[in-house]
């Protein structure tokens, strides 16, 4: 495995959004990398380079869809919802 455990998550106000994750599994992600190239034209590995996605952009990846604005608590609580599901699944 060429890459960290985890994938970085970007936050521009980690004051005003504390349950914000600073990363999710990097395996939760790595079947959805075919969508990243879709929304970001660059690969999980290169995204992680420049910092991670955002919440918003991580859950389209996770999604299968194109990026849209989303309510940056929402766009947290599904995440959130996502990887705690993912991690009962993959203990």
């Amino acid at each position: 495995m060429d890459h960290p455990k985890d994938f970085p998550i970007l936050m521009d106000n980690r004051k005003k959004f504390p349950e914000c994750p600073e990363s999710i599994p990097w395996a939760m992600l790595a079947p959805h990398e075919r969508q990243a190239l879709r929304n970001h034209d660059q690969t999980f590995k290169r995204l992680a380079e420049r910092g991670g996605l955002s919440t918003c952009e991580a859950m389209a990846v996770l999604e299968d869809r194109r990026w849209q604005k989303m309510d940056v608590k929402e766009s947290i609580s599904k995440l959130l919802d996502l990887v705690k599901e993912w991690k009962e699944k993959n203990p």
